[in-house]
């Protein structure tokens, strides 16, 4: 019997640590309190896609849950990879020097991260302590501050966002061409797939029947791809009966991103027999 109970308990140590490093391994982001993982997707668009949420797009909830504690209260900025960025390195007078730095008086040291940051073809720092970064990359997200004098400054979450790809719309497992027109039968249902590759965070995706929003009708998940740095995003959206009210009716897939100036519309007009 306590070899029954040993065994046991050392069974159910493994299973709890295997399940401890599958979750350490998701990416999650922070958004109205709400998680969404990026567990894989099936192997065909929509194929055992569960319900999901709509991230939101708003520059203060994209702060992913292992780049640090939100309630320490850093400065975030929002840019996208490839813009130009500039951080000022302003340190209030009251603020005194570390104990044990060796900088000379009015040298700046800006850190990454805690890595020194040395200046090379793309990062630049001015005499005046200002940093310029010619174009931001992903690994350029992290926490970022300078020292001046030995005087540290506030520290500032740089997060870099990518911009997904064309979104495009599939149909019985073919893309559809855009401005493409569906021909159905009265009484059928259909489901349509709007898939969009690449996108970092994961973008927000909304269904429009006509001038109807029928987000609520939809499913949405993302995957997130370690090696591209990007989420893989699907959201299905099913009409359970079309009839000839919807005959000429566009049904239109809208993408939202922080790294896009306007959402991205892909329509769909619904041809009924």
């Amino acid at each position: 019997m306590g070899d029954s109970c040993w065994l046991t308990a050392l069974l159910r140590l493994l299973l709890c640590q295997a399940a401890f490093t599958q979750s350490a391994d998701m990416r999650y982001l922070r958004y109205d309190g709400r998680r969404d993982s990026g567990e894989p997707l099936g192997a065909g668009v929509g194929v055992g896609v569960g319900v999901g949420l709509n991230t939101s797009t708003n520059s203060g909830d994209l702060l992913f849950e292992d780049e640090g504690d939100p309630s320490l209260g850093l400065e975030e900025m929002l840019v996208v990879r490839g813009q130009e960025v500039v951080l000022e390195c302003e340190v209030a007078e009251h603020v005194q020097a570390i104990p044990g730095d060796d900088s000379v008086e009015g040298e700046v040291r800006w850190f990454h991260d805690g890595t020194q940051v040395l200046g090379d073809l793309r990062v630049s720092i001015m005499w005046t302590g200002r940093l310029v970064m010619s174009h931001v990359i992903s690994a350029d997200s992290g926490v970022w501050w300078c020292h001046r004098s030995g005087r540290p400054g506030p520290r500032r979450r740089l997060l870099v966002t990518i911009a997904p790809e064309r979104p495009f719309l599939m149909y019985a497992g073919a893309q559809l061409a855009l401005d493409a027109r569906l021909t159905t039968r009265e009484g059928n249902s259909i489901t349509l797939h709007c898939v969009v590759e690449g996108g970092n965070p994961s973008p927000s995706i909304t269904w429009l029947l006509a001038t109807h929003d029928v987000t609520p009708s939809s499913q949405v998940r993302s995957e997130w791809r370690e090696t591209e740095g990007v989420f893989y995003t699907v959201s299905n959206m099913t009409l359970n009966t079309v009839d000839k009210q919807h005959h000429n009716t566009t049904v239109a897939c809208m993408v939202t991103h922080p790294a896009l100036p306007v959402p991205l519309r892909v329509p769909l007009r619904l041809n009924i027999e």
